[in-house]
């Protein structure tokens, strides 16, 4: 249960522009599990325990995902500091966990990790691009969903696709659900492989490299400028902020102390 749990808060993160689906999978003490069980069912090297725990997940991911998708658009609309603060809170009450699970931090490669994020957003705000080829950017997408710190939806958004695919999975709508369902999945299987090799044969500089982008993502996320602010408003946002981060904090070193 509490995998279909983990599954579910990966899920909403993937909803979220700006928010990485990987980096809530790390929060949350199973990004390597997860590649590495990926990378095994790719190689068709099954084992039950594997099996079981990404169906869970899956399970988890997607009732997030389509039962999510009309709420988050709700709350992206109506509420976007409220949506962010969550998500930021989470990410910063990470850090602490990630930065101890590195026993040998690579300054070179953390670096290079927060250089990559900061480079992604300044495209993010001088790149307009439009996306028509669906199964392309469901691969994309996949690919920054299995990077902590980058998020798939904002490629998406990059793309000019975001809000096609959010309707579409409001709406069923197979003809772009379906394509981008594969897209997704052939992205995840390649870079899950990629990154199961990465963190096995480089396990200090890939885990520096990607607590760089989870680090530099932290700005994305910042809530306070995502819409008007009085006082009243800048104190729940912050609160809101607050709370998540204790529980990720907490969540976070029960999980690493549980392996």
């Amino acid at each position: 249960m509490i995998n279909i749990f983990r599954g579910f808060l990966i899920g909403l993160a993937n909803l979220v522009p700006g928010v990485s689906g990987a980096t809530t999978a790390v929060i949350v003490g199973v990004y390597e599990r997860l590649i590495d069980a990926v990378a095994n069912f790719v190689k068709f090297r099954f084992k039950r325990e594997q099996i079981s725990f990404i169906v869970a997940l899956g399970i988890g991911i997607l009732a997030a995902i389509f039962a999510g998708s009309v709420s988050m658009k709700h709350l992206l609309e109506r509420s976007p500091a409220m949506a962010y603060a969550i998500f930021f809170g989470l990410v910063l009450g990470s850090i602490p966990r990630l930065r101890r699970e590195i026993s040998d931090l690579k300054l070179r490669h953390f670096a290079l990790g927060v250089s990559l994020m900061l480079i992604f957003e300044l495209l993010v705000r001088t790149v307009q691009l439009s996306g028509t080829y669906v199964l392309l950017t469901g691969i994309i997408a996949a690919c920054a969903m299995i990077l902590p710190g980058l998020s798939g939806s904002l490629v998406l958004l990059i793309l000019g696709v975001y809000d096609d695919i959010l309707d579409a999975l409001v709406n069923l709508k197979l003809a772009i659900v379906v394509p981008f369902g594969i897209g997704v999945i052939l992205g995840i299987a390649l870079m899950a492989l990629l990154m199961n090799w990465l963190v096995g044969k480089f396990p200090n500089q890939t885990r520096s490299f990607t607590f760089g982008l989870v680090v530099a993502s932290i700005i994305r996320l910042e809530p306070f400028t995502k819409q008007s602010m009085n006082l009243v408003r800048f104190a729940f946002v912050f609160l809101i902020a607050s709370v998540a981060a204790y529980l990720s904090f907490r969540l976070s070193y029960r999980s690493s102390a549980r392996r």
